[in-house]
């Protein structure tokens, strides 16, 4: 009966969890995003399919380093189970909008299992 308390407990906070994972990239903070990750996390996006939080970090940085500016604007974030959808607008250098889905999923300890962005 307590573990199911505790499973409740932490699905409250996925999107909220969200909410900083998308600041923290605003943000430019690969150090607060790795912890983030869970070690074995799994990053898919147009561009990459990448495993482990080492290498997802390394992506990360050379994301940050590539742009002066980048700001990830949630319009709509939804929720199911431990799985947080996010309809995002993300603004580089203040010029180019691009709209991306991240489908988010976390594990029972809160940690981001696997990133998968599509570019809409």
């Amino acid at each position: 009966m307590e573990a199911g308390r505790d499973l409740k407990k932490v699905k409250k906070d996925f999107k909220g969890a969200a909410r900083e994972y998308f600041q923290l990239f605003s943000d430019k903070n690969s150090d607060k995003i790795s912890d983030m990750l869970d070690s074995k996390a799994l990053l898919i996006d147009w561009e990459n399919n990448i495993q482990e939080k080492d290498n997802i970090i390394e992506a990360v940085k050379a994301i940050f380093e590539s742009v002066e500016r980048i700001f990830v604007e949630p319009l709509n974030i939804y929720q199911d189970g431990n799985v947080i959808i996010g309809d995002l607008l993300i603004t580089i250098n203040g010029k180019e909008k691009i709209r991306v889905i991240d489908i988010l999923e976390f594990s029972l300890q809160g940690k981001i299992k696997s990133i998968k962005a599509f570019k809409q």
